[in-house]
């Protein structure tokens, strides 16, 4: 995120992508640059924790949710709203885009959070990598 709102300091308005931990690791420059006059919009994809994680073999291990996943059960919407930026929940795909538009019209820092199904994203991402594949297999003789 520091990085994102010094790009948008420093050149022009900015739209990033972060997830929710790392909004959350770097909360404090939420909270520092918030009120700044900084034109950043963050979309932010809240699988409540690190789905990353899910992607790789460690998703296997019993103590995957508490190690690897993270899930903090915490309100985005007040955490921005505490720290002086704005906040949009986006829950339909079709809402993404003017969400951020608006964001970036109002000036500021602002999170557009677009709650993500950690499992569905996982089904998503497999489905995806096998058509690619396929497409890629070269034909038969």
């Amino acid at each position: 995120m520091t990085y994102a709102i010094g790009v948008s300091a420093a050149y022009a308005p900015t739209t990033a992508l972060c997830g929710d931990l790392t909004l959350l690791h770097d909360v404090g420059s939420l909270v520092w640059n918030a009120g700044r006059g900084y034109d950043c919009v963050f979309v932010v994809p809240n699988n409540d924790g690190g789905a990353i994680f899910s992607f790789l073999p460690q998703h296997e291990l019993p103590e995957f949710e508490e190690l690897f996943a993270t899930p903090h059960g915490l309100e985005l919407g007040a955490i921005c709203r505490g720290a002086g930026a704005g906040h949009a929940l986006v829950e339909r795909a079709a809402d993404l885009i003017p969400a951020v538009e608006r964001a970036r019209e109002a000036g500021g820092v602002h999170a557009v959070e677009v709650p993500i199904d950690r499992a569905r994203n996982v089904e998503l991402h497999a489905a995806v990598h096998e058509a690619v594949a396929a497409a890629l297999e070269p034909p038969t003789m």
